[in-house]
């Protein structure tokens, strides 16, 4: 169901996160980079749905077993966050050189300002 709401680029970043990827890189640089690609893809994608769940167990249910894990989130965001705040000039430019938005015209100027796509 979440697919649905995705753009056509979006859906072969989370297909490249799920490992169904055809495309195949020989260059470790660009595997490198797609690694912290695919980890700004999970936290805005992912977590932040978890995020909200978290927060409604916790105050509903405040002895569920599921504290453990949600409260092992909080921790695994932070790590999520440090590596996605240095690496985010590749962040950007990837999502703009590489995917295309829903009018399939490629972003390939940085100078301006595309950032709000984030």
């Amino acid at each position: 169901m979440l697919l649905r709401t995705f753009h056509l680029g979006d859906k072969l970043i989370f297909k490249s996160l799920l490992g169904i990827n055809k495309y195949k890189f020989n260059n470790n640089k660009f595997k490198y980079i797609i690694k912290y690609l695919n980890y700004y893809i999970f936290y805005n994608y992912i977590l932040k749905y978890l995020n909200i769940i978290r927060f409604n167990i916790i105050y509903f249910n405040k002895y569920n077993i599921y504290n453990i894990f949600n409260l092992s989130i909080i921790k695994f965001n932070y790590l999520l966050i440090n590596k996605i705040l240095n690496n985010l000039w590749i962040i950007t430019y990837l999502y703009n050189y590489l995917y295309k938005l829903n009018n399939n015209i490629y972003i390939n100027n940085i100078n301006k300002k595309n950032y709000l796509l984030f």
